[in-house]
């Protein structure tokens, strides 16, 4: 129709010299039954576009039912004689927050994953509960700190704790050469299911991250190793792979792998939130900073550019912002997101 249309507004158009006052009325109506034309196919075209259901968090594409699941957050040791955790690959999300004395720990969220072996789990701290918070998530923690347990019941939240909760929920690992309280273990499966019994919502709320469709290089300064010392004796970093488009970790100089597999960690997004407020005592972090807004960095696709961030209080999320004030997207994958002192060292190569 609109070839039609253009060809019978060529013609017009040729003819106009000589008969200009007669043809201009034909001719704005040839262009208003274009634009028409355009608008119809337009919306015909948006009508039969069908949204692939995504995870809200990694951005794969998943069955439709998955993307409406609950998110899962399991609090995960980091001592040294905890490494290496099982179940961090199929992690969709993970934050990396110091506790107390020079170590970090843990938490790793789950929407369309269920590994079958996770751990070691161990005891909540407060910045880990405001994640949980934001994300509406479930958690999963085998106790908490006293300021912890305050915030828990505080907020209400959806607990499974394995202080209270035994087997076969929690099991004590005894294959695997660690022992307690670094050997704590779960499943997703088992999780899920006590969620279940226990009438926990069965939908979640969070709204999600947005995502590329394709890998997308943030367009800053290329970056393919960095190292965060967040702690003396304690230092992350990152290696990019740019064949692969990953970046693989190092915690304390040695190749992050999981338990389960023996295979090392695939990071596709790495932020760096600073905050400005560890207050830090003997049962660990009581407040962060993590409310309010601040700066940051993002790592992705080999590329670093500085980023913002805002949350307006402990339940809301955190939004981050890229160099244009908009919404930072995310590639596709699994992200890390480093929640560091605002005077830590990073050694950039």
């Amino acid at each position: 129709i609109i070839s039609l249309l253009l060809v019978l507004l060529l013609f017009s158009v040729s003819c106009s010299k000589k008969e200009e006052p007669e043809l201009a009325p034909l001719v704005e109506e040839l262009e208003e039954e274009i634009e028409e034309v355009q608008e119809e196919e337009e919306e015909i075209e948006e009508e039969q576009q069908v949204l692939v259901p995504r995870s809200l968090l990694s951005g794969v594409e998943v069955a439709g039912e998955l993307a409406e699941l609950p998110i899962v957050g399991v609090m995960l040791d980091n001592h040294p004689n905890a490494r290496w955790q099982a179940g961090l690959r199929e992690a969709e999300i993970v934050y990396e927050i110091r506790v107390e004395g020079n170590f970090t720990r843990y938490l790793a969220l789950f929407q369309v994953t269920d590994p079958e072996v996770i751990g070691p789990i161990r005891s909540a701290r407060t910045p880990f509960i405001t994640r949980i918070l934001e994300y509406d998530a479930i958690f999963a923690h085998f106790g908490a700190s006293a300021h912890g347990t305050k915030s828990l019941n505080s907020f209400g939240v959806h607990s499974v704790d394995g202080m209270a909760v035994g087997l076969p929920v929690y099991y004590r690992n005894h294959s695997v050469g660690k022992e307690a309280p670094h050997n704590a273990y779960s499943s997703m499966a088992e999780i899920r299911e006590y969620t279940q019994s226990r009438s926990f919502p069965e939908k979640t709320e969070f709204e999600g991250y947005e995502f590329y469709d394709e890998p997308t290089a943030p367009g800053g300064e290329k970056v393919e190793e960095f190292t965060l010392y967040i702690m003396p004796g304690n230092t992350t970093a990152y290696s990019y792979l740019s064949e692969e488009g990953i970046y693989h970790r190092y915690k304390d100089g040695a190749l992050h792998i999981d338990e389960n597999d023996g295979e090392p960690l695939e990071v596709t997004n790495v932020i760096v939130q600073f905050v400005g407020n560890f207050m830090v005592d003997s049962e660990g972090p009581t407040d962060i900073g993590e409310v309010g807004e601040g700066k940051g960095l993002f790592f992705s696709q080999g590329e670093q550019v500085e980023i913002t961030w805002e949350k307006a209080d402990r339940e809301a999320p955190t939004v981050f912002f890229d160099q244009e004030g908009q919404p930072l997207q995310l590639n596709i994958g699994q992200t890390f997101i480093q929640v560091v002192d605002e005077n830590i060292e990073i050694n950039m190569e």
